[in-house]
C-alpha cells in the first residue's frame, strides 16, 4: 500500500458473485478499493447480510459501521433494480441522505433498454433524496452518454455537488501466471453470441477454416460456475474459471474481441449509443497476457490511448481477415505490440494504480 492513509469508511451494497472470469472482471476494482479505504460489504453472500427487507438501522447493526460513503452495486449478479424500484433499497434510507451515495453503472445503455428517459430522469429525484449524489462506471463515455442523452439530474458541470468517477477495469497477476507457457492456438474466438454482431460475423467467418488453429468452447450464455462447472476447465483443468481463462489466453497469439457498441448501434438505435467502442471487461486481461487484442477501434478518455499497431490491433468487419494474415506471418510484430500492451495495462489497470484513483475521487466527495 502507499503512504495514503485509510482515512475513509466504504459501504459496498452488493452481491458476492462467483468467480467467472467475466464476473471477476466486475470484482475486482473492490479489491483494489480495499487497499486504501476501510471498506465493508453488505449483500448476498456476506456474513453479515439480513435482507433487502431491512431498515437500515437493523444494516447498520448487522455490519457494525458506518460509512463515510456507500456505494450501490445492485442485487443479484450485476443486476441493479433500483434503478426503477425500491426493492433492493433498504427502509428508511431518507433518514440516512447525509451520508453520500453512488450507483455502479455496469452498462449504461441498460436506462433505456430497461425502462425510459422520462422514468430514470424521475427516479434520478427519488434518489437524491435518499442521499444519492451521482454514479461510478467503468465505461469514459457515461459521462458525456448521461449528459447529452439523459440530460442527468445528476451532472457534475451544473451542480457541484454531483459526481461522474469512471475509472478502466482492474487486472490481477493471474492473467500473468501463465506466460512462460508456449503458444498452441493462432486465434482465440471464445464467447460467440448472436447478440454481438461483430464478433458473430468473425465466428462465422473464420471457425471453419483450417488455415487457422482456433480456440472455441461452445456453449449457450455466460454463466456463473466454479470448477469443474467452468467449460474451459476440461481444456485446462485449473479449477479456477479465472486461471482457465488466463490460461487460453496466454497460448493464444490473438484473441478477437467484439466492438459491441460500434456495431449494435448500427442495429438498435433506440440504445442511443455513440458508435465508439467500451474498454471492456476482457481488455485488460487480454492487454496483461501474452496474447494480442484484436478489437474495433478502442477509445477511453479517462485512461491513456490505446494505438493501433502498438498496445493492440484495430479491426473492423472489412480487413480482419487480412490483417489475421498478416500478423500471423509476422509474429515478431505480435510480439512486440505484447511488451507494449503489458506495459501499458500495467501503468493503466493495476489494482494499485485503479485503487489510488478511486480513493481520490471518493476523497473528494466526502472530505
Amino acid at each position: 500500500m502507499s503512504d495514503i492513509e485509510k482515512n475513509i469508511n466504504v459501504l459496498l451494497i452488493s452481491t458476492q458473485n462467483q468467480s467467472t472470469y467475466y464476473v471477476h472482471a466486475y470484482e475486482t476494482w473492490k479489491k483494489s478499493l480495499e487497499k486504501y479505504c476501510n471498506i465493508c460489504y453488505y449483500g448476498e453472500g456476506y456474513p453479515n447480510f439480513i435482507g433487502w427487507n431491512k431498515t437500515y438501522e437493523e444494516m447498520y447493526k448487522s455490519i457494525n459501521f458506518k460509512p463515510d460513503i456507500e456505494i450501490w452495486c445492485g442485487g443479484p449478479g450485476n443486476k441493479k433494480p433500483q434503478y426503477i424500484n425500491d426493492s433492493k433499497i433498504l427502509k428508511n434510507a431518507s433518514q440516512y441522505s447525509h451520508i453520500p451515495k453512488l450507483i455502479l453503472l455496469c452498462d449504461f445503455w441498460e436506462i433505456i433498454r430497461d425502462s425510459d428517459i422520462k422514468t430514470y430522469k424521475n427516479r434520478e429525484n427519488v434518489l437524491k433524496s435518499y442521499g444519492v449524489v451521482g454514479y461510478i462506471t467503468f465505461y469514459s463515455q457515461t459521462k458525456s452518454w448521461l449528459k447529452t442523452v439523459l440530460n442527468s439530474n445528476f451532472n457534475p458541470d451544473k451542480n457541484k455537488n454531483e459526481h461522474i468517477v469512471t475509472f478502466p477495469y482492474v487486472y490481477d497477476n493471474l492473467f500473468t501466471k501463465f506466460r512462460e507457457i508456449p503458444y498452441k492456438y493462432d486465434i482465440n474466438l471464445q464467447w460467440c453470441y448472436s447478440g454481438y454482431p461483430f464478433r458473430t460475423l468473425v465466428h462465422q467467418t473464420l471457425i471453419d477454416n483450417t488455415k487457422y488453429k482456433i480456440f472455441n468452447a461452445e456453449f449457450l450464455r455466460y454463466r456463473d460456475c466454479d470448477g469443474n462447472n467452468d467449460i474451459l476447465n476440461k481444456f485446462f483443468n485449473n479449477n479456477n474459471p479465472v486461471a482457465n481463462f488466463s490460461n487460453l489466453l496466454n497460448c493464444s497469439r490473438i484473441t478477437m474481441a467484439d466492438g459491441y457498441t460500434k456495431y449494435i448501434c448500427k442495429i438498435k438505435p433506440q440504445y442511443k449509443l455513440d458508435g465508439t467502442d467500451l474498454f471492456n471487461a476482457r481488455y485488460p486481461q487480454v492487454l496483461a497476457s501474452k496474447s494480442v487484442l484484436f478489437s474495433p477501434i478502442i477509445e477511453s478518455n479517462h485512461i491513456d490511448e490505446l494505438k493501433d499497431g502498438i498496445h493492440y490491433v484495430c479491426v473492423n468487419e472489412h480487413n480482419f481477415v487480412e490483417k489475421i494474415d498478416f500478423y500471423l506471418k509476422n509474429t515478431h510484430l505480435l510480439d512486440e505490440i505484447v511488451l507494449n500492451a503489458n506495459k501499458w495495462v500495467s501503468k493503466n489497470c493495476s489494482s494499485s494504480v485503479v485503487g489510488e484513483r478511486l480513493y481520490k475521487e471518493l476523497k473528494n466527495i466526502v472530505l
